[in-house]
């Protein structure tokens, strides 16, 4: 059993994405590995004390640490949230060292938060280092942000910039150099990471993973449903879809939206403008993850459009479903419907967007032997990302990590004895 030492700042169940990472990352590997597991101490606002004990018997130790005093109330609120995720990578390695000693560690896992652009500095510990899954390497094109409010484009405009500068980071790249293996959540995180880790330790692995028990198989809707699950916020395009699904030729049916955000009233009314007779648009509002799983059954179609997200649970929960799944072609979606699982939309621009999605919907409604063969091969990939193969995968890669340490300290004591001789 290894003994693992386990970063993830973000560490809560069903609390964020980020936080749910770390945490199933935690709930696969418990029975597996004993592990301590260091988080911000922000987040033990959501732990009580019978949940912690609960994890010390199951073998997992949560250690929150954070700064004290006026530093860390500043660095609490949300405006510098970043800053206190940079500046608390910085001093873990010292709160590490000051609780237990680095050496007692098999290895240690850089999980959260999932950016590659934001460095961890564990690997000052000396010990077997793996870093990810990361995402945050996914850029937009031009083209696809017309439309957004000025500050969205603003702020997309400064990501694609920082993520370009970040070849450029020394931190970052004694980081990815250092470690012994770096997963990137999707192929274009994986380019960016080998350009500024210049070495072969980098595999593309996604973030997500789905329950061991897919969902039963569902009876044919009687009526063709598209559905989309998204924060209705300017990066996840949803107007791209409403807009496809209002111009594409010859179909009946209804487009249902899960979600809530700032851009419902502008949606509802680009739906009202483009209303049909034969076309229903109907919005749902937030729904919990059982809501979202029973509407998942009725649909007959899975469409996302963010433009740029290193993995979605929600495209994975579709594919688990069996849905044929459209998504725009960049980001982990488009990675996590490969082998023939959905359709793609290689798209430079909205307008490019639209026509690629209306496409899609079209041929799903007019060809149900392509939809057939989409939902078996959805719910085979679907097999391929649960929770039992990620942990396998894990352990694997633990497991060869661990090999080659062991060959290199044989090999030093090997040479060691010579000298001495």
């Amino acid at each position: 059993m290894f003994k693992i030492l386990l970063s993830s700042y973000s560490f809560a169940p069903e609390h964020g994405s980020e936080s749910e990472l770390g945490w199933r990352f935690v709930e696969s590997l418990k029975e597996e590995c004993e592990i301590v597991v260091f988080v911000w101490s922000a987040y033990k606002e959501f732990f009580d004390d019978c949940l912690l004990k609960k994890l010390s018997d199951e073998g997992v130790e949560v250690e929150f640490v954070g700064f004290n005093g006026v530093l860390g109330k500043v660095l609490a609120t949300s405006a510098f949230e970043r800053v206190s995720y940079i500046l608390w990578q910085r001093r873990l390695p010292r709160w590490v060292r000051e609780k237990y000693d680095p050496s007692e560690f098999d290895l240690v896992h850089h999980v959260s938060w999932a950016s590659f652009s934001t460095p961890t500095s564990l690997w000052r510990l000396n010990r077997p280092l793996v870093i990810g899954p990361v995402g945050g390497g996914e850029t937009v094109s031009p083209g696809l942000l017309s439309g957004l409010p000025l500050l969205s484009k603003v702020y997309e405009r400064i990501r694609g910039w920082r993520i370009l500068l970040k070849c450029w980071d020394r931190e970052l790249g004694r980081s990815l150099g250092a470690a012994n293996l770096v997963w990137a959540a999707n192929p274009e995180t994986a380019q960016r990471c080998q350009v500024i880790s210049k070495r072969d330790n980098i595999e593309v692995r996604t973030q997500v993973s789905i329950s061991n028990d897919l969902p039963a198989k569902g009876s044919k809707p009687k009526r063709f449903v598209v559905m989309t699950v998204a924060r209705l916020v300017p990066l996840k395009r949803t107007d791209l879809i409403l807009r496809a699904f209002l111009e594409a030729e010859g179909l009946e049916g209804e487009l249902r939206i899960v979600g809530d955000g700032p851009e419902l009233e502008k949606l509802k009314a680009l739906a009202e403008k483009g209303a049909r007779a034969a076309r229903k648009v109907t919005f749902c509002g937030w729904m919990s993850r059982e809501e979202v799983a029973n509407e998942l059954k009725q649909a007959s179609v899975f469409a996302f459009s963010s433009l740029h997200d290193s993995a979605s649970f929600a495209v994975l929960e579709a594919l688990s479903h069996g849905l044929p799944v459209v998504v725009l072609g960049s980001g982990g979606p488009s990675y996590l419907i490969r082998d023939g699982a959905g359709l793609v939309v290689s798209a430079e621009t909205c307008g490019e967007a639209v026509k690629g999605f209306s496409d899609c919907f079209e041929r799903l409604y007019h060809e149900p032997e392509l939809v057939a063969d989409l939902s078996e091969k959805a719910r085979s990939r679907a097999l391929s990302l649960t929770r039992h193969v990620a942990k396998e995968t894990v352990l694997k890669a633990y497991d060869e990590i661990m090999r080659k340490e062991r060959q290199v300290v044989d090999l030093n004591s090997g040479s060691q004895k010579e000298e001495r001789v």
